[in-house]
C-alpha cells in the first residue's frame, strides 16, 4: 500500500474495540446459532454507480467471504435493487402538487433489469467467482408485493403516530405514495395521500393523479397497490421482515452516509418493540469524498451536469460508464482496494477522497491499468 496512511488518525472506538471488521458478528453468531449468514446490500438504480456505490457492494463480497471462513458458515449477498428510486418527477400547475414516477413504472421490469446487467452484473460475477461466494438479487418492487413486506407496513401503521417523529422528525409526516393505477405517477409532497381508514388486516388510501383524477387504493396483506415509501419506513419495514426470520443472520452493508440516520432508525424499532438480538447487524461502508469533502452522489453528479464538471478526478471514479479497460479488471481493481481497507479496522472505518483512493490504487501491486 505504499506508505501506511492509516497512522495519521487515530484509533476508532470500533478498532479499540475488535480486531477485524466481521468480529461484530460475534455476538449475534454465538446467541443466535444460525445456519448461515446473509449480507445484504443495496442502492437505487437512477443512474450510473459511481466508486462508492460499488465499493459497499465489494465489500459486501469480501465480509462474506471472511465470515464464512471465521464461522464455518454459508454466506451469500443479496443484493436490493432499488427500482423505487425517481425516475422523473414534475409539479402540477393545476393543483401545485408534486408527482415523480419509479424507474419501475417508467421502465418496466425489463428495463430494470436491464439496468442491473448493465451496471452491476459484471462486477457481481467476477466477485462472486473471485470469492466463491453466490449472490442473489431482488428488486424494491418485489419485496414491497411480498406478503411479510405488507404485513409489517399494516404494522406500522397502527403506530404511525408514535413512530413518523421518528420517520420524519422535521414533518412528523412519514408519506405513503401510492401511484396511480392508470400511469405509475405518484403524489410526492406530503399529506397530498391520505390514509382514510386502516384495520390490521388493511389500509385505505386516498389520492389523485395529475392526469386521471382522484382515486382510493386498499392495501392488504397480500394484495393491493404498489407501496412507495421513504427511505427510512422503507429500512424500518425491511429490517422487521428480516428480524422476523428465523435460522439467517442478516447483515445490512451500508455507505457511512447512513451512519447518522441509523439512530432514528433504531428508535422507530424501540417504538414496535423490535428485539434488538434480532435486528440485523449494520455494516458501514468507507465513503468516497471529493477533495472539498462532499461525498461521491450521483445527484450531485447529475446536477453539476456530468463527470467532466469535476477536473482532477478520473471519470470512472464518478459512473461506471467511463471505465476504460474491462468490465473484468473494474472488478478485480475494487476487489483489491477492498481488500485492503479490510485489512485494517482503522483503515476501513474512515472516508477517503478520491485523491488517496487514486493513490492508494496506484500503489497496490495487483493494480489493474484499465482504469487510467
Amino acid at each position: 500500500m505504499g506508505r501506511d496512511t492509516v497512522r495519521e488518525q487515530a484509533a476508532t472506538p470500533l478498532s479499540a474495540t475488535i480486531g477485524r471488521m466481521v468480529d461484530v458478528l460475534v455476538p449475534q453468531v454465538r446467541a443466535l446459532s444460525p445456519k448461515a449468514v446473509e449480507f445484504v446490500v443495496g442502492t437505487q438504480i437512477n443512474a450510473a454507480p459511481h466508486l462508492g456505490t460499488h465499493l459497499a457492494q465489494t465489500c459486501a463480497f469480501l465480509l462474506a467471504e471472511q465470515a464464512r471462513a471465521v464461522f464455518g458458515l454459508p454466506t451469500e449477498v443479496r443484493f436490493h435493487l432499488l427500482d423505487n428510486a425517481v425516475h422523473e418527477s414534475l409539479r402540477d400547475d393545476l393543483s401545485g402538487s408534486a408527482y415523480q414516477r419509479s424507474c419501475f413504472h417508467a421502465l418496466g421490469p425489463a428495463g430494470v433489469a436491464a439496468r442491473f446487467d448493465s451496471y452491476y452484473r459484471p462486477l457481481f460475477d467476477v466477485l462472486a467467482d473471485k470469492t466463491g461466494v453466490g449472490y442473489a438479487v431482488d428488486t424494491y418492487s418485489e419485496l414491497q408485493a411480498h406478503r411479510d413486506f405488507r404485513c409489517q407496513f399494516l404494522h406500522t401503521l397502527a403506530r404511525i403516530r408514535d413512530l413518523a417523529w421518528w420517520l420524519a422528525p422535521s414533518t412528523g409526516v412519514a408519506p405513503v405514495r401510492v401511484p396511480c393505477p392508470a400511469c405509475g405517477w405518484a403524489q410526492t409532497d406530503h399529506g397530498d395521500v391520505r390514509l382514510v381508514d386502516r384495520a390490521d388486516d388493511f389500509a385505505l388510501f386516498r389520492g389523485a393523479c395529475h392526469a386521471h383524477g382522484p382515486f382510493d387504493a386498499r392495501v392488504e396483506a397480500g394484495a393491493g397497490p404498489y407501496i412507495g415509501l421513504d427511505n427510512l419506513h422503507r429500512n424500518l419495514v425491511k429490517e422487521r421482515v428480516l428480524a422476523h426470520e428465523r435460522g439467517m443472520l442478516r447483515v445490512m452493508v451500508k455507505g457511512s452516509d447512513w451512519a447518522t440516520a441509523c439512530p432514528l432508525l433504531d428508535r422507530a424499532h424501540a417504538v414496535l418493540a423490535t428485539a434488538p438480538i434480532r435486528m440485523p447487524t449494520r455494516i458501514f461502508t468507507p465513503l468516497a469524498l471529493f477533495d472539498t469533502g462532499a461525498q461521491f452522489s450521483k445527484s450531485l453528479i447529475r446536477e453539476a451536469g456530468g463527470t467532466d464538471r469535476f477536473p482532477g478526478i478520473a471519470p470512472w471514479m464518478l459512473s461506471v460508464e467511463h471505465w476504460h479497460g474491462t468490465r473484468e479488471e473494474h472488478a478485480l481493481v475494487l476487489h483489491d482496494l477492498a481488500l485492503a481497507l479490510l485489512a485494517d479496522v482503522d483503515r476501513f472505518d474512515r472516508a477517503y477522497t478520491a485523491t488517496e483512493l487514486a493513490r492508494l490504487i496506484g500503489s497496490m501491486p495487483t493494480s489493474h491499468t484499465g482504469a487510467w
